[in-house]
């Protein structure tokens, strides 16, 4: 069965053989769960100590799980990692049909961590995955530990100039500007480039995205809502949030909001700065409330 987000068998073949570039350099063990709902199936990999305690990783968006691997070896040291790819975006999930809204997208994911047998955990989201994180911990509150957010979308509010931006490169998807796509939504990091790179030359003419869960900006009615301690970090190079001050307006909207990290980053904070991510993570999601203080802003080189 071809996956339906992949335009050609050439386009899903390529994204096959780049996800298992990585899968086979994964730093840990895992298992790959492959869950059937009634949205589709949904891969989920799986890593750490069954016994520890749960944190579900929701992905950027035109990226998948595997964009946790410089995160992985440092949360499975605490953790049972489930990283999920999140259906309708590149990986292995396949979709039977498009999500109209946020809503059908929550109650999907609910439905993955019903399968996986899981309560309630501990949640962190990347650009779009911090968005559908931030719904769900609005959606389902009792499922929700503690939330960590990487410049997650939802937040700045909608830009008519990046959405005309994005909109002109994928309708002329020249080689120029699929570079000047790439570069401005990741950034010029030798790391990151040496992954993402391939993937989103093949991303822009390979794949259907209209399967994609658009991250449409969170009212700060629904934000107020968010009351689980949460950390944030956004990227001061970061083209794709926009402005951190913005972001973080709105996020101060999250009565649970304990933390705001600034990094000199781009988009993908995690692949940049795994060593602060990672230590930063551990940090709050192993202490108590108690020992955070409250909305507390720290900016890190």
């Amino acid at each position: 069965m071809q996956n339906p987000i992949f335009r050609t068998a050439e386009a899903e073949s390529r994204f096959l053989r780049l996800y298992q570039e990585q899968l086979d350099q994964w730093p840990v063990p895992f298992e790959q769960h492959f869950i059937r709902t009634e949205a589709g199936i949904t891969h989920v990999l799986s890593f750490g100590e069954e016994s520890a305690p749960p944190i579900i990783l929701l992905h950027a968006a035109s990226t998948a799980a595997i964009a946790w691997k410089p995160n992985a070896k440092a949360l499975a040291e605490h953790f049972h990692v489930h990283a999920i790819d999140i259906l309708g975006e590149v990986g292995l999930s396949v979709p039977y049909r498009k999500n109209k809204n946020a809503a059908e997208q929550v109650t999907w994911l609910a439905n993955v961590l019903d399968e996986l047998g899981i309560e309630r955990a501990a949640f962190a989201g990347a650009s779009a995955g911090g968005c559908l994180a931030i719904n769900f911990a609005i959606a389902f509150p009792q499922r929700v530990d503690k939330l960590v957010l990487l410049g997650p979308m939802g937040l700045p509010p909608t830009n008519l100039l990046t959405v005309l931006k994005i909109l002109y490169y994928v309708l002329f998807p020249t080689e120029k500007n699929i570079q000047k796509l790439i570069h401005w939504s990741v950034g010029n990091n030798p790391a990151v480039l040496e992954v993402y790179e391939p993937w989103f030359e093949g991303f822009f003419q390979g794949i259907d995205s209209s399967y994609v869960t658009r991250p449409d900006k969170i009212p700060g009615r629904r934000l107020a809502e968010v009351s689980c301690p949460t950390l944030l970090f956004l990227g001061l190079r970061d083209e794709v949030i926009g402005s951190p001050d913005k972001s973080e307006k709105r996020a101060r909207q999250m009565p649970g909001l304990e933390r705001v990290i600034l990094l000199d980053t781009a988009h993908l904070i995690n692949y940049e700065m795994p060593a602060i991510v990672n230590e930063e993570m551990a940090r709050f999601l192993l202490k108590s409330q108690t020992d955070i203080a409250p909305a507390a802003k720290k900016a890190l080189p």
